[in-house]
């Protein structure tokens, strides 16, 4: 860290570092966080990632009053907010993919848990803005769509709408991707049936018999599948509140 600081400082100009860290930092718990929201070492966590990246936050807090460092969190990054386009089709796209398929007739999860989706233009701008704003020193923000107040549940016309916030429930997210896949079908092929949201007590058995079904590829992607679990089976809200203040209208969050 002496080094890191003896180099942002050379030249007499400090520079800043800005650390990417992940909204999911939070771990293993429901309910509201805030940016200032950090577990210990021991959590808990749902997986090494998180685990490691809550590592990095404590280490940093600890030296914040001697190097300029701004930390972002962002939450599920998907692709641009106008073209769509992404060169990474993991993470999300993954049961997408199953989804249009048609291999994803139940998803596991509760229908209010709400997905927390950012564009990654948002997400570059935003890292950008606060990285040159010398005011953000010392700080971390949620680069997440949630705001302060989130509704119980938003329609259909609600998330393609108008909407303030863009975290969805996750059976609002199941409905909007089946009505855009039926939308553009081939004429003849049969429509996409939205798949059905089973609470976790049921899911214990559908993974008990498809476990003993599947074999080779179908069972690799069903085992895949199970790594985005523990995201759809809590349900937090990451409060953006002060990077909307922080950015204003320099970065406006996309419709």
């Amino acid at each position: 860290i002496t080094e890191l600081i003896e180099h942002m400082t050379h030249g007499g100009r400090p520079g800043r570092l800005v650390h990417v860290s992940t909204a999911y930092v939070a771990g293993h718990r429901n309910g509201r966080v805030y940016a200032e929201d950090l577990p210990g070492a021991d959590g808990p966590f749902n997986n090494t990632y998180e685990e490691t990246k809550a590592r990095a936050e404590r280490f940093l807090r600890e030296h914040m009053d001697r190097v300029p460092i701004t930390v972002v969190r962002p939450s599920i990054v998907v692709g641009d907010s106008q073209t769509g386009r992404t060169f990474n089709f993991n993470v999300l796209y993954f049961p997408i993919k199953l989804m249009y398929r048609g291999l994803l007739p139940i998803i596991p999860g509760r229908s209010s848990t709400r997905l927390d989706i950012v564009p990654v233009d948002y997400v570059c701008d935003a890292t950008l803005a606060l990285g040159r704003d010398p005011t953000a020193t010392g700080a971390t923000y949620h680069l997440t769509a949630d705001d302060d107040a989130m509704p119980s549940l938003l329609t259909l016309s609600d998330v393609m709408g108008t909407a303030d916030d863009d975290a969805m429930p996750l059976a609002t997210f199941a409905e909007c991707l089946t009505t855009f896949f039926n939308d553009g079908l081939l004429r003849g092929k049969a429509p996409i049936r939205r798949p059905r949201i089973i609470g976790p007590l049921a899911w214990r058995g559908v993974r008990w018999w498809l476990k003993r079904r599947l074999k080779g590829r179908p069972r690799q992607q069903f085992e895949a599948f199970n790594i985005y679990l523990p995201y759809i089976m809590s349900d937090k809200q990451f409060v953006a509140t002060s990077t909307r203040r922080a950015l204003d209208k320099r970065v406006p969050y996309p419709s």
